[in-house]
């Protein structure tokens, strides 16, 4: 295949070039082309892989720090009772006795805010009289 160069008005270079050089360039072109773009992609994703963990691991250490709830503890969840047997960095796990038996809930510490978390301070108060 021939191809002709143009340089000026007067001037013309001839370049010889097979069909695998013209291929070869052809793809050398788009792969120069693609590879920032493809990086830049594969940056983005690996940033939010990142910053979901960060956000996980912090809201598990802020729950596994925080005072108010330890291991053993007899809590409220979701209107139903369960007691805390481990606090993670990154998931917690209760424990509910139900009609299936017991039954271990593991919840992503990031998902704790979402539920209704009560802590059982005195179980041998009730309101009313009620038992």
């Amino acid at each position: 295949m021939n191809i002709y160069l143009k340089i000026n008005q007067t001037k013309y270079i001839n370049i010889t070039m097979n069909i695998e050089e013209l291929a070869l360039g052809a793809s050398l072109n788009i792969t120069s082309f693609l590879m920032p773009w493809v990086t830049i992609l594969i940056s983005i994703i690996m940033a939010m892989m990142i910053k979901d963990w960060a956000v996980s691991f912090v809201k598990g250490l802020k729950f596994k720090l925080n005072s108010a709830f330890n291991p053993g503890d007899v809590v409220i969840l979701d209107e139903e009772e369960a007691v805390i047997i481990s606090i993670g960095v990154t998931k917690t796990v209760f424990e509910r006795v139900g009609q299936r038996g017991i039954v271990w809930r593991y919840v992503p510490n990031e998902r704790l805010a979402f539920l209704k978390l009560e802590k059982v301070v005195r179980s041998d108060v009730h309101k009313n009289g009620a038992k």
